[in-house]
């Protein structure tokens, strides 16, 4: 996999001048060593401005199509309080899986996007956002349920296409 020539981070602070590797417990996560994370995809990145628990999204991409699914969308909007995309220099990063790299250096930001709504940066850089209000529905969707098959099948509207706003049809 050829090195992206930058790699974004997300976060709700927008005043970070470096950013420190920390540990943080995710299930999935190779190492409890800390590292810095990011994603060579701007639209991947813009899901995690917003800080909320794990348990109330689930995301990913089909093919270059990023999505996030949200089981309680008043919850998640009182938590949007909007953050910053920085751009990094990717010398340091190494590819961990999918749309994920990490570096176990500090790593200095080039430069950075501030956005000041969590939800409508995912809308304008095309995540395809998926509000779902039936907890058994949602519950579907974190226990691994497969998502693309699941949001056909029930015909959930995204987020994008109740406002046109770069909708892309899963």
């Amino acid at each position: 996999m050829p090195k992206p020539a930058v790699i974004y981070h997300a976060s709700p602070d927008t005043n970070l001048r470096v950013l420190e590797p920390r540990s943080v417990k995710r299930p999935h996560d190779f190492t409890d060593r800390p590292v810095v994370w990011g994603t060579p995809s701007l639209c991947f990145a813009t899901e995690f401005l917003v800080d909320c628990d794990d348990r109330l999204t689930v995301g990913g991409a089909f093919n270059e199509t990023c999505y996030l699914i949200i089981g309680d969308k008043e919850k998640y909007l009182r938590q949007d309080h909007g953050g910053a995309v920085y751009v990094l220099p990717s010398a340091s990063f190494q590819p961990f899986r999918g749309h994920e790299w990490y570096s176990r250096q500090p790593v200095t930001p080039q430069s950075k996007i501030v956005y000041p709504s969590g939800l409508e940066a995912m809308l304008e850089t095309g995540v395809q956002v998926y509000f779902i209000d039936n907890p058994l529905v949602f519950a579907q969707f974190k226990a691994g349920a497969d998502h693309l098959e699941l949001i056909r099948r029930l015909h959930l509207p995204s987020e994008n296409q109740r406002r046109g706003q770069n909708y892309i049809p899963l």
